[in-house]
Formats: structure tokens, sequence, C-alpha cells
């Protein structure tokens, strides 16, 4: 087990910087010689950047640092240069929140260091608002750009092009991570008709790329008519309260719920461009009017700055997916996160027709032979939060359970990934991560223990979690590519990105606390796959992430 923070010794120091602004130095603990620690760099007591000590270094290996991999190289921006002569440097380990090493004073030159060049392109905006383009700095390649998003001059957010493109990486463009995407907010596009869409680095001010020009004039047309139709249903909501002891009650409600479909089959329409006439239009009428024979609308709160983003693994049928949406509005999920159904054809045609009864839920579609991982990514990739939460419509989390995983990544800056703990119905455990066994095995950690005994409600690290419950530091996932693609099975594809997140350095655990319940009558997980298993085994050969010591109770019944 490794010491507490406040006993951890630290070594290090800031040993060097550039006339074209790289500092150098080093950080490690002898405590933990194989972590690769994060440091921030800060001058004039303002943090401007944080990186990882991962370098290579002969000189340290040399004087018995570790490996000799701990070193570091940081290209400071021109934004990140004072206006005064003079400036103090100090570095500081983000886990401990400690300084490292020395102080150093420099003296900046007369003249800023010239801009850096900036290439990249604004590349598409896509009707339902995701953007996506790409930016990088040719003469300071490891250096991700900052960018702000301009809606006719106007920043609506900001992203990091920091996501693994592969066509980049195959066409020479550093090492491909400069991908961008970004979500529209929604009370943006329902704002304009017509937009003018320009991207520039927010550290300068520099615009790049030619504007994008988006119509969203049927968007517009279909808000103004969903509003004018919702007060006209407050209305009659309100003249079924005053009259819920009145013989004509059920005609009202009768009138309520076909002004719903009126709502639903209106929308679908529009956004297919179909013919009302045409025989596909009634079908989609009647398929809408079934849905809400069964399931009651409502909206989703759409939040201005989201902390996260919920994609919803649709895997099941209708009623399962529905009554998840239900359990995130109810527990206020909406109000602090966009909420991105991902829905798997193959469980159901008709949980396509849930956006027509829940406003403002974000919808992604599989296509026929598609990798689930790579609309992952694109999804991530977009999302406007900053961290991703991963929920399968078969579990009902806790009311607090996404918040506590948040918590989590906000108050740990190397924890990478939280998973939280899933119960069976009877209450036990069904899935408290994974551990790597003998034979290189992923192996069910806790499962049908109680969750409740001695020991178990202590945060535990974990080689990887299961495709359930977990959330993510999102500039973490791009960073590494997203998801890995190529797997049958998502299970895999997440234990993949878990390896490589640990050999990086970072953290992944399960948070006890954090609790979500199987529904009733679903049945668990999929076998993996034997080529899947194989290719994990082939991949921690090869990269041999570190191993855990200590997993607490739960990781003492595992199997």
């Amino acid at each position: 087990m490794s010491p507490a923070d406040h006993e951890i010794v630290l070594q290090g120091n800031i040993d060097s910087l550039s006339e074209d602004g790289v500092v150098s130095g080093w950080c490690w603990s002898p405590d933990e010689p194989d972590t690769r620690r994060i440091v921030s760099l800060a001058i004039d007591g303002f943090d401007v950047v944080e990186t990882i000590a991962g370098d290579a270094r002969a000189d340290l290996a040399g004087a018995g640092v570790g490996d000799g991999g701990h070193g570091f190289h940081i290209r400071l921006a021109p934004g990140d240069i004072p206006g005064q002569p003079t400036s103090v440097i100090t570095l500081r380990d983000v886990a401990t929140g400690r300084m490292i090493g020395s102080e150093l004073t420099v003296t900046w030159p007369r003249a800023a260091p010239a801009p850096l060049r900036l290439e990249g392109n604004l590349e598409r905006a896509s009707d339902d608002g995701w953007v996506s383009g790409w930016a990088w700095h040719p003469t300071a390649p490891d250096r991700r750009v900052m960018l702000d998003i301009l809606v006719d001059g106007v920043s609506v957010g900001s992203t990091r092009a920091s996501a693994l493109r592969p066509d980049l990486e195959k066409a020479g463009v550093g090492d491909g991570k400069y991908g961008f995407n970004f979500a529209l907010p929604w009370s943006v596009m329902a704002a304009k008709g017509e937009m003018r869409l320009s991207v520039r680095d927010a550290a300068t001010g520099q615009a790049f790329g030619e504007p994008v020009v988006m119509r969203v004039g049927r968007l517009v047309d279909v808000e103004d008519r969903l509003n004018a139709m919702e007060r006209q249903v407050r209305l009659l909501q309100a003249r079924l309260v005053e009259q819920a002891q009145a013989a004509d009650a059920a005609r009202d409600e009768r009138a309520a719920r076909d002004l719903f479909r009126t709502v639903a089959a209106f929308f679908h329409d529009l956004a297919e461009a179909a013919d009302p006439a045409q025989p596909a239009a009634t079908m989609l009428r009647h398929a809408v009017g079934s849905v809400l024979d069964r399931h009651a609308p409502f909206a989703l709160e759409v939040p201005e700055r989201p902390e996260a983003t919920v994609l919803l693994l649709g895997h099941g049928p209708r009623a399962e997916i529905y009554a998840s949406l239900v359990a995130l509005r109810e527990a206020g999920i909406d109000r602090v996160a966009d909420i991105v159904l991902l829905h798997d054809p193959r469980q159901g045609e008709d949980v396509a027709l849930l956006p027509a009864i829940v406003r403002n839920l974000r919808y992604a579609r599989l296509k026929p032979g598609a990798d689930e991982a790579a609309v992952r990514n694109e999804i991530a990739g977009g999302a406007r939060g900053e961290y991703l939460v991963v929920l399968s419509s078969a579990l009902r989390p806790a009311r607090d359970a996404i918040e506590i995983l948040l918590e989590a990544l906000t108050e740990a800056p190397r924890l990478a990934m939280a998973g939280g703990l899933v119960l069976r119905e009877d209450g036990r455990v069904d899935h408290a991560g994974f551990s790597v066994d003998d034979e290189g095995e992923l192996a069910e950690r806790g499962a049908g223990a109680d969750p409740d005994e001695a020991g178990s409600l202590d945060p535990s690290s974990v080689d990887a979690v299961a495709d359930l419950f977990f959330a993510a530091r999102r500039s973490t996932l791009l960073e590494l590519g997203g998801f890995p693609l190529g797997y049958a099975e998502p299970d895999r594809a997440v234990a993949g990105l878990c390896f490589a997140l640990r050999a990086q350095g970072h953290d992944v655990t399960i948070r006890p606390q954090a609790r979500a319940t199987r529904a009733a009558g679903v049945a668990r997980r999929r076998a993996p796959a034997i080529e899947d298993m194989r290719r994990l085994r082939d991949w921690r050969v090869r990269n041999s992430p570190p191993s855990h010591g200590e997993e607490g109770e739960l990781g003492d019944q595992a199997g």
C-alpha cells in the first residue's frame, strides 16, 4: 500500500528555460518509483500548464532516479509569458499540491516570442449541432490547442483539440491527436435561423480555417410550433384538474393525449420531410401513438454549462430505456448533465421514437456493421461536459450515485476513471470491478458479497471496470484515442481503455458508495468473445501495466 500523500517523499526540480520558451525539469518519488507524476507549472503564482513527468532522461537513470523516465519538457505559449521583465517559475506535484525543488527566477527577452503558427480547419457542422475539425501548432506538436467556438463572432464554449485522428496521424500530422468535436447548445440553435461558425485559438485569439454557415430554420420552426402546442397542453391539463370529478374528464384526457400525438407526428414528419398523404407518415403516427399510450411525455432540462455528459446505453427494450430516462430526470441529473441515448436498433426499432416524447434528448443510432466504440468516441468528442458518464439502461443508479463519481474525479487529478458498485435485485454485489487472475483473464471482484460488510465501502483500485456504470475524465480519454476499436464486446473495449489509462500512470478505481441496481428481469452480460480475451492478454503482455497490491475485502472474494 502506498504511503499517505503527506508522507510521500518527492524529489525534482526546474532545470532550465530555453530561449524559445521550453521549460525542462523532473519529478519523482522514491516511495512510488514506477509512478509518472503529474506536475503543474506556475508563473508568478498562476498555474499555466500541467503535464506528466514521464520523459526518459539518461542523466536521471544514471543518478539512480528510478528508471530515468521522470523528466518533462513544457513549451510556454506566448500568452503564458507575463508583460513584466522578470518572473518566478515554480513546480508543483498535482496529487499532493506540494512544491517541488527550488523556484526559478527568469528574465524574459525584451521581445516576446513570435506567435506559434496555427494550422487546422473547421470541417463539419451537422444539422443536430455537432461541430468538428482539427488544429495544431506544427512548431510545437506536443502542445494541445484550447479553442473557442464562435457563433456569429460570440464564443459559445471551449474545447481542446486533443482527440486522436488516425487520418491525421497517417498523413504525418504529428501524433494525430489534434481532433476536436463540440456540441452546440440547444439554446443557441433554437435562437437562430442561420449562424456563422468559426474557431479561434483561446490563448492568442488567432482564427484559423474557413467559417461555416449553418442554417437551422427547420429546427426553429419545430421549436416555435412545439412551444405553441405545449401552451395548449398546459391549458388542457389545467382544465383536467378543474374537472377531475366531471363526466367529461376522460374525454379531456383523450384530447390531451391526442395533442401530444400531433406534436410527435409533426416533429417526425418535418425531420424526415415526409409527405403526410403517404402511407409511411400514417404508419409513423400510429407507431408514435402506440408509444404514447404506454409512456407519458416529458422534457429533460438542458444545462447551459453541463458538468458531464451521460451516455445512456440503450441495449434493452423501449420500456427499460424509458424507465431509465425517467429515473435520471427524477434524480435531477438533467440539471447538471447532457443526456445522450445510444440506441442499438437490434434491440427494437421502436426505441427510435423515444425522442418524440422525451424532449431535449440527444439521440445517436448505431448503424449496421458500425463499431460501437467509434460512435462512443464521436459522442465523447462532442460532449460539452468535462466528464463522460456511461450508464447501462438496465441499471437504476441511486439518487447521489453519479454525483459521487464526479466528485471523485474532481478531487483526484490522477484518477481517470471511477466505476460504481452494481448490485443484484437481492442487494448482493453483481459487479465491483475486474481483477486479472493468474491466467490473465478478467475475474469479477466480490460477486455475491454483502456490499455493506467491513472494508468494502472504501474506494479500491481495480484492473478494469465493466461496461455498466462508470465516469471518465473526457480529456484524458480522448488523448488516448478514446475507446479502442475492434472488440466484439464493449466490456472488453472498456477493459482495454482501463489498461491503457493505467499504463500511462492514471488511476482506475471502484467507488462502492456510488451504487446502481440491476433492473428486475434483466439478464447479465454475455460471455466475452475468445478473440477479445486473446487481444487483451496480448496487450497486457506488451505494455505491462502496474499491478495493484491490496484490493480490499471485495477483491479478496474475486472469482
